[in-house]
């Protein structure tokens, strides 16, 4: 059975968590190199024709801290997403800040460095935490195109034929009027399906481990 919806208008927009600095004081490893172009890694890890290296990683009994650097296939709006497993157990990353964000010559180059947070408790006796990239993926942008949307729409019709929306181009952002759905689909599972259908990704994973001293 099918739903449809009348001049359902979603707002799209993106937003990346802040990082709130903390004093790190229990265990710590930052490279000296300074190069903001290329800095020494810890650690290189290549998956999809794609290497992350682990520059950094600052860790006390509440949070941790890690600057990986990317060499992206391209200048795009790229946004990794990561976790962090201790002593077996996975949590997503709260926040992710792209370093020299406000240097436009950042953007000139593909080879870029972020800095991860993730709110977690470290236990006294860890001997090891495993970061881990799991995907790359370039959001929504002002580019956005009819063709665009069109392209979209079939791929979610691969898997969902009774399913229709067009976008709609606006001077404060891009929206979406969904127009057919299957009627257990709720609302918000469809926009999230558009919004996939929209976005370029790269999955990893890009895994590092590294050892507490």
């Amino acid at each position: 059975m099918k739903s449809k919806s009348s001049n359902l208008y979603i707002q799209v927009g993106i937003a990346i968590a802040g990082i709130i600095a903390l004093s790190l004081i229990a265990f710590r490893y930052v490279n000296a190199n300074s190069d903001p172009t290329k800095q020494d890694a810890v650690q290189s890890v290549s998956a999809n024709n794609i290497t992350a290296s682990l520059i950094s990683v600052e860790a006390s009994a509440t949070q941790v801290k890690s600057e990986i650097c990317i060499d992206l296939p391209n200048n795009g709006d790229w946004l990794p997403y990561a976790s962090i497993e201790i002593k077996g157990e996975s949590f997503p990353a709260d926040g992710v800040t792209l370093q020299n964000a406000k240097d436009p010559n950042t953007y000139k180059n593909s080879y870029r460095c972020y800095e991860f947070s993730f709110s977690v408790s470290v236990p006294s006796d860890t001997t090891e935490l495993k970061i881990n990239i799991e995907k790359l993926q370039i959001n929504l942008s002002e580019s956005l195109t009819t063709e665009m949307c069109a392209e979209a729409e079939r791929k979610i019709q691969a898997t969902y034929s009774d399913f229709s929306f067009s976008c709609e181009f606006g001077n404060h952002g891009i929206g979406f009027n969904i127009l057919e759905k299957p009627q257990e689909m709720t609302e918000d599972q469809a926009n999230q399906l558009i919004f996939e259908a929209l976005t370029e990704r790269i999955e990893g994973p890009w895994e590092f481990t590294y050892a507490l001293q």
